[in-house]
């Protein structure tokens, strides 16, 4: 089991969920096509292609879509804000019927934080007519 905690998501400050499982050991990534498509995974042999053999949760909440057009266990984790995650805990384990369907390669899950201590609010601006916005509030 490996776990990836707040230091070591500010150490190396991240912009997106793909870096974060990046740090993963042994769990490769590879953007192709287009920014708004998942990544595909590469994990001890399997091409997981969009999520499909690697069970992927935050907070507790299942992120593998039943059913997709790229397949069964489709996980898109654009809506995941690396400003909020404090911690991923991820496993390789061969086929893990305890978490769930699609852990047939093994899980990612996120813990996010339950609140933010003070409000932020960052714009970046990035090659390519690129920009991102983030705002974290303290309510």
């Amino acid at each position: 089991m490996n776990v990836i905690s707040k230091i070591d998501l500010q150490t190396t400050p991240v912009n997106s969920s793909q870096e974060i499982l990046r740090k993963v050991p042994g769990l490769f990534i590879g953007q192709h096509a287009v920014e708004a498509k998942q990544s595909r995974f590469f994990l001890r042999g399997f091409d997981i292609d969009h999520g499909t053999d690697i069970a992927v949760s935050v907070d507790g909440m299942p992120v593998n879509m039943v059913s997709h057009a790229h397949g069964q266990g489709y996980a898109d984790l654009h809506f995941v804000i690396p400003e909020t995650s404090i911690k991923l805990i991820s496993e390789k384990e061969l086929i893990m019927p305890t978490k769930g369907d699609f852990a047939t390669a093994g899980y990612v899950t996120f813990q996010t934080k339950e609140r933010v201590d003070k409000s932020a609010i960052s714009v970046e601006a990035g090659q390519f007519n690129t920009l991102r916005t983030v705002g974290v509030f303290n309510l």
